[in-house]
């Protein structure tokens, strides 16, 4: 037998009359452990002992005894989206009454699916630790160098001849002074280069203390944060084709002016033009493959459909049907709108010029022309918006 309450569904067996009760729990939505307080009575009360028998009083009754007299007794009523428990154990006042609420059974595939994604939980927890190490390792040798470096200045500060005098310096010093030479293509311990070696040294200490601050800041998010803010950093990147069908049009980036957002369809926005020069800065923002509509021969505001959004890739053909309905919306803020119908220019604006001195005038150099007529239904749901 099994029941399924939320966030989690617990697997709760009942053998034959003689054998016991055994639990396993599963958690779906990955969720932080905890237990329900029917989880935490039942284990307490009834994991250890054996089912003496079991009754079925009504059709959605079922109790269960327990013990070598049966002197335990669990009654389970099976609801509709719920179960209700009443316990009865030797020496308690009062029996123990509880709720189960139940959700959805996990589909098929859904307890592999499960396995998987804990199994991934612990590579990423594995991984994540080796990247803790790591940053704490890189942050101690940048400390180090860094400690180094600055011993080696405060000596400079009295004597900067030093800098290229090989027998003043102990080995470990001289040894990364040896690797600074190389690293800034100096002759080693040469007098000629004394003073740019100087100055190429100061800013070398000044980069690896800004080193140091990095890999410090670095540290303390990974450690403040732990492995959960980390995983789900990660997740962001992890999965292609969930970004690639994320909106770029988020309700953010749609408060974004000039212009007028107008939802075509569910989750599909356009953006039209509301002067001439509200036109050239629409013109300006969009990218080189969105696409641009405007009604033919006449005049009228520029619309533009963004590509990227859910349903519109972002170098591929969009759908007849959508491009019908952005027209139509040209249609609508154009000399056309009276007539119920028009031509429409379709171009990307790669395809377009900007004429130089006219506000809102571009020159198509390629275009599809499509005429669209103005559904009635679509016309009173833009301008009822």
């Amino acid at each position: 037998m099994a029941f399924f309450p939320k966030p989690k569904y617990l697997l709760f067996f009942l053998g034959r009359q003689g054998s016991s009760v055994s639990f396993e729990k599963k958690d779906l939505s990955f969720a932080a452990p905890h237990s329900t307080p029917v989880e935490l009575y039942l284990r307490a009360h009834f994991l250890n002992h054996r089912i003496q028998r079991i009754e079925k009083n009504e059709e959605s009754v079922l109790e269960i005894f327990f013990g070598e007299s049966g002197e335990r007794r669990l009654r389970m009523e099976f609801k509709d989206r719920s179960i209700s428990f009443e316990c009865e154990i030797p020496g308690k006042v009062k029996p123990f009454l509880s709720e189960l609420r139940l959700g959805k059974l996990p589909e098929e595939g859904v307890l592999e699916q499960s396995k998987q994604q804990i199994d991934l939980d612990s590579r990423q927890e594995k991984k994540f630790k080796r990247l803790l190490e790591n940053v704490r390792s890189d942050h101690q040798k940048a400390m180090d160098i860094s400690k180094q470096l600055s011993g080696i200045c405060e000596k400079l500060k009295s004597e900067p001849q030093q800098i290229v005098v090989k027998g003043f310096w102990p080995q470990s010093d001289q040894q990364l002074l040896e690797e600074f030479f190389l690293r800034f293509k100096f002759s080693p311990w040469n007098r000629s280069s004394t003073k740019g070696a100087l100055d190429a040294f100061f800013n070398y200490l000044q980069k690896q203390n800004r080193k140091v601050q990095l890999s410090a800041k670095r540290l303390l998010d990974l450690e403040k944060g732990g492995f959960e803010k980390w995983s789900r950093s990660q997740k962001k990147f992890s999965d292609p084709k969930e970004s690639k069908d994320k909106s770029k049009l988020s309700p953010d980036l749609r408060t974004k002016k000039p212009g007028l957002w107008v939802e075509i369809e569910e989750n599909i926005w356009a953006r039209v033009g509301k002067s001439a020069k509200e036109n050239d800065e629409l013109m300006r923002q969009a990218a080189s493959n969105d696409l641009w509509f405007h009604a033919r021969g006449v005049e009228g505001a520029h619309v533009w459909l963004p590509r990227g959004q859910k349903g519109i890739s972002s170098k591929g053909k969009v759908s007849p049907h959508l491009l019908d309905l952005v027209a139509q919306l040209a249609v609508l803020n154009s000399k056309y709108r009276s007539s119920g119908g028009g031509h429409v220019d379709v171009s990307e604006k790669k395809d377009l010029k900007k004429v130089k001195g006219v506000d809102g005038a571009v020159r198509i150099m390629r275009s599809e022309v499509r005429y669209v007529s103005v559904d009635g239904e679509f016309e009173r749901k833009i301008f009822r918006k």
